[in-house]
């Protein structure tokens, strides 16, 4: 078995109750590593989590486009439920 090298890696982890001069601190390292220059083949450089926050952004502002067979079943349990169809959404 062969083995590469993880090339252009970081890892960081950061308290969730970070004061106001540590926010500093990390939005000015996620800037200097914004700075960076992207590889070949990439637009940007991203931070962990960037992409799936972009992603969920659009989802809330755009919705979710669901496959049929899904919108079938949600429609099945909320007819078995009695949660009534508003126009295609079914809030519980």
């Amino acid at each position: 078995m062969k083995f590469l090298p993880i090339l252009g890696s970081f890892a960081v982890a950061f308290s969730t109750a970070a004061t106001d001069a540590s926010r500093e601190r990390i939005d000015a390292m996620i800037d200097e590593l914004k700075r960076c220059p992207a590889v070949e083949g990439a637009d940007e450089v991203l931070y962990p989590g960037e992409l799936e926050g972009r992603r969920e952004a659009a989802a809330r502002a755009e919705g979710v486009e669901l496959p049929v067979a899904s919108e079938k079943e949600l429609a099945r349990a909320a007819e078995m439920t009695g949660v009534g169809d508003n126009n295609g959404l079914y809030c519980l």
